[in-house]
């Protein structure tokens, strides 16, 4: 939830902070990225992490994205969370 949140409060539409990755989050990471000259895949990595300010260890796995262990995918292939719940 907290990517979503630093991406709103930044003017990037992540949609609800509701700790899901869906498309607004992937699009809003994209639309990050890109105004701040940072490869523009709409995954959160190392660079982007950082750049936002956000340690790894917050995301639940070194990607940014969420393991098998803190959400995983749907079976639409989607992913549920942008970091483990607490």
């Amino acid at each position: 939830m907290e990517v979503q949140e630093k991406l709103n409060q930044q003017g990037f539409n992540a949609g609800q902070t509701d700790g899901r990755w869906g498309p607004h989050t992937a699009d809003a990471v994209r639309n990050y990225q890109q105004q701040k000259g940072l490869q523009a895949t709409g995954e959160l990595d190392r660079e982007t992490l950082a750049s936002l300010g956000i340690s790894e260890s917050m995301t639940g796995s070194p990607s940014g994205q969420p393991s098998s262990s803190s959400g995983g995918t749907s079976s639409s292939g989607q992913h549920q969370n942008t970091q483990p719940q607490q």
